[in-house]
């Protein structure tokens, strides 16, 4: 197991063996189905997203490579285990945005994208058997998000596996987390996230828990340059794990470290 390193507690990271709060932010139900095979790049994962009305299931089995996709409606997205890989271009494979959304059995193929899955402010969501890879930031990352419950699931070669920001009611269950770059969970300003029965392997830390406020200021040298790295106001933080990756600087967030 990798190791476990706190850096200071402003977030909030609990290890134990039961979670009792997996089963809430479930969407709403409805009956209608519709189903999408990508198979041959045929179908149009996007259309079949936008078209579902609010509480609906959108069943996906194929390769759809089209992405980003982007769910803005409490939706159901299920796909074939082994079977179903979404994939794209952008800085995210699957955006959740403003939603209460469900997300199952399917992988995402991060290798071009700074996140396989960005679940962002005020969105809540459940993902359940599912595979996030190969991301050059975060397997999935929840900006600012009222909930997500996270079971079943694996994150595998991601630079963080798991990243929360800002967030509240995070609930890992029963997760696989392998060879995650810098850290398999990192937990920052005032987040709170619940860790079960999950298996961290191969990893440089295991669990990293650090506060990020606006105003405070730090450098990373990751890419042989000293890059100035801080909280942004809650408009921005989307961009700062990308900006340490990548040299950028959001405009906002650079005007903040200089008044450091």
């Amino acid at each position: 197991m990798s190791s476990i390193r706190t850096l200071a507690l402003s977030a909030v990271v609990a290890m134990g063996t039961a979670a009792s709060s997996l089963g809430q932010a479930n969407p709403p139900v409805s009956n209608t189905v519709s189903n999408v095979n990508c198979g041959g790049g045929s179908g149009d994962l996007q259309r079949a997203i936008d078209n579902a009305p609010a509480g609906g299931t959108v069943v996906v089995r194929g390769a759809c490579d089209k992405g980003p996709y982007y769910l803005r409606k409490n939706l159901r997205l299920t796909g074939f285990r082994g079977e179903t890989v979404l994939s794209g271009g952008g800085d995210r494979v699957v955006d959740v945005i403003g939603a209460n959304v469900r997300i199952e059995r399917l992988t995402v193929d991060a290798t071009q994208n700074s996140f396989g899955i960005l679940i962002e402010e005020g969105s809540s969501g459940i993902l359940d058997q599912v595979t996030v890879r190969n991301s050059q930031g975060a397997g999935v990352q929840a900006m600012l998000a009222s909930y997500a419950g996270i079971t079943s699931s694996s994150f595998i070669n991601n630079l963080y596996g798991i990243f929360v920001a800002g967030s509240s009611n995070i609930w890992l269950d029963d997760n696989t987390l392998d060879g995650n770059q810098y850290a398999h969970i990192a937990a920052f300003a005032n987040s709170s996230a619940f860790v079960y029965n999950s298996r961290l392997t191969n990893g440089n830390i295991g669990v990293l828990i650090e506060r990020m406020s606006t105003g405070d200021c730090r450098e990373t040298s990751s890419t042989g340059t000293r890059v100035p790295v801080c909280s942004c106001p809650a408009a921005s933080r989307r961009h700062r794990l990308e900006a340490t990756r990548s040299s950028r600087t959001d405009p906002t967030c650079a005007a903040t470290c200089e008044r450091c």
